[in-house]
């Protein structure tokens, strides 16, 4: 597989236990804090997203900035979504990409490297960048997304609360089953080496979807009547579950990370309206593209 090894980008690392233990230990997993406790402050123009809109997971990034109206707080640089090549994540131009607007760099491995030298592990999207420490804050999509929602609160321009304090345990409790069930249900089938592991993995996503559709009978968005972080992440929900869902119904097995088949669902799309009503709501239509 493409990873680094201690600052060196190769391409036929194996995951071997070593890899594993060096690579948990080099994470980029600090924290944006509004009240001053980390390193990092919420402040506008200060932080970069490294993206691309192939990546389910920096999508829902993309929708929460939109959402939250944070695009002039935070800027974007643009990966190719053709990430098949021998440097992986790689610049290029629009509409599908964009330069590396912050180190003009080339590569994403490039820019790892910048943020730690010696880093070991897998360079994936998205990436928090600093410009202020010139390093990676975070490249955890779910955390980055929940320091938009939260740590930046005070840049946001919209309104639009992704995280209100009230429904913030049913949230968790729908991102708990979606994070794993259909997000990475998705890619354990994308990703199956065998027959077997493929079928366990897609009877477990279409029923994990089963039970979100189930869901959706009654109510227009997963988690109260907004769209919120389980969506994009319900408000909060949809811009987690629409980046995934709306790539596995476009693809439909063309891609060989999304290689499901809907057709074991009658031949419909799994809840075909709903990603629909979340591609109608102001921004959320205009962070992602499927050109590729």
């Amino acid at each position: 597989m493409k990873a680094m090894i201690e600052g060196v980008w190769r391409t036929d690392v194996e995951p071997t236990h070593a890899y594993r233990a060096a690579a948990e230990r080099a994470r980029f997993r600090d924290w944006v804090q509004a009240d001053g406790s980390s390193a990092f402050a919420p402040e506008p123009g200060r932080y970069h997203l490294y993206v691309s809109y192939a990546c389910p997971f920096a999508h829902r990034t993309l929708l929460g900035r939109a959402l939250l109206g944070l695009e002039r707080a935070v800027s974007v640089s643009v990966l190719d979504p053709d990430w098949g090549g021998p440097m992986g994540w790689v610049f290029g131009r629009p509409p599908a990409a964009t330069p590396d607007h912050v180190n003009g760099l080339s590569a994403l491995p490039e820019v790892y490297r910048k943020a730690n030298p010696r880093f070991t592990g897998k360079v994936t999207v998205p990436a928090l960048w600093d410009r202020e420490r010139a390093t990676i804050v975070n490249n955890e999509s779910a955390e980055i997304l929940r320091m938009l929602e939260v740590e930046f609160r005070a840049l946001a321009s919209s309104g639009t609360d992704l995280y209100p304090e009230a429904l913030r345990p049913e949230i968790d409790e729908v991102n708990a089953f979606v994070g794993p069930r259909i997000n990475g249900g998705v890619y354990r089938a994308g990703f199956a080496a065998t027959q077997e592991a493929y079928d366990a993995a897609v009877l477990d996503l279409f029923a994990a979807l089963d039970a979100i559709e189930e869901r959706l009978a009654t109510r227009r968005f997963l988690v109260g009547e907004r769209l919120r972080r389980t969506c994009a992440c319900s408000r909060r929900w949809s811009a987690s579950t629409l980046p995934t869902t709306a790539r596995c119904a476009a693809t439909s097995g063309a891609s060989p990370t999304t290689r499901t088949s809907w057709r074991t669902r009658g031949g419909s799309t799994p809840f075909p309206g709903w990603p629909r009503r979340s591609g109608s709501i102001t921004s959320s239509g205009t962070t992602g593209t499927t050109t590729r």
